[in-house]
């Protein structure tokens, strides 16, 4: 036991990420990085919005807005969290804005966790993109 703990804080706070993960351990680490350089003292909340405008920042940077079109030919369902298109005959893509999340960052870790068990339905983040002034990350899953 003691050792899944030790793998899942590596997954979480190392940077050995690779593959798929990649992606998400990238706006991970910025984001951790920008909390702590932040002007938000320890006894404040790091609001969500807030970390969303820094991101947002990071990814006009990196150039990862998500632009292709998603068409709602290809909508499949949602629930209150996300959106579910078919993209071909193997994938989904899923349009998330993480709202059962505190924080990006929860996000994040929730899906590198995903992806460590569940490699056969990893994750791949694809983008992001703004719907209604809201950021939402664009993910890619197998079917």
């Amino acid at each position: 036991m003691k050792n899944l703990k030790n793998e899942l804080q590596n997954l979480i706070f190392g940077n050995e990420s690779k593959g798929r993960s990649k992606s998400f351990k990238k706006f991970q680490l910025y984001l951790r990085r920008n909390e702590k350089a932040s002007s938000v003292s320890s006894k404040e909340k790091y609001f969500k919005k807030e970390e969303a405008i820094y991101l947002s920042e990071f990814i006009t940077k990196e150039d990862f807005w998500f632009e292709s079109e998603i068409s709602s030919d290809n909508y499949l369902t949602e629930g209150a969290e996300q959106k579910v298109y078919r993209l071909d005959d193997q994938y989904v893509i899923k349009l998330n804005d993480a709202i059962f999340y505190e924080s990006w960052s929860d996000y994040f870790n929730s899906l590198l966790i995903h992806n460590y068990f569940f490699p056969s339905t990893e994750y791949e983040l694809l983008g992001f993109r703004k719907i209604n002034e809201e950021l939402h990350s664009v993910v890619k899953q197998s079917l």
